[in-house]
């Protein structure tokens, strides 16, 4: 399997990432070109994210309950307690402004590690992937 020169790698590269390399699969993507092998499964896709939002929100707190999280966010993204706590029990999705602001209130190192963790880009089109 390649990998493109935007990824980092574990292993020795398999091709060269030559300006014009990067300049032609710039220019495959913007018209249209690029190669298409990811399709995704929404109901997949709304589990994983919901999972990982609900462990943003529990990250700051691991020892307290879900209402106890749910009384300290509720204020600070304005909305209902009921709300977040629909969010902790991944029956409900987050608009991406909600999951922007928990984000930056983790910062973008601690947000991406709680988010991605040990998983390569290829895991998570798997989980969220319809396997073809």
């Amino acid at each position: 399997m390649s990998r493109s020169c935007s990824q980092p790698s574990r292993a020795p590269r398999e091709k060269s990432c030559s300006p014009m390399r990067v300049l032609w699969s710039g220019f495959q993507f913007l018209t249209g070109k690029r190669r298409k092998t990811f399709t995704a499964n929404r109901v997949k896709a709304q589990s994983v994210s919901r999972r990982q939002f609900a462990a943003m929100l529990r990250h700051p707190f691991p020892e307290a309950t879900d209402r106890e999280i749910a009384r300290h966010w509720a204020p600070r993204l304005t909305v209902h307690e009921r709300t977040v706590l629909n969010w902790l029990a991944e029956t409900h999705s987050a608009s991406i402004e909600d999951v922007f602001i928990v984000g930056a209130t983790h910062g973008v190192w601690t947000t991406m590690a709680i988010m991605v963790g040990d998983r390569t880009r290829e895991e998570f089109l798997t989980e969220m992937g319809q396997g073809k």
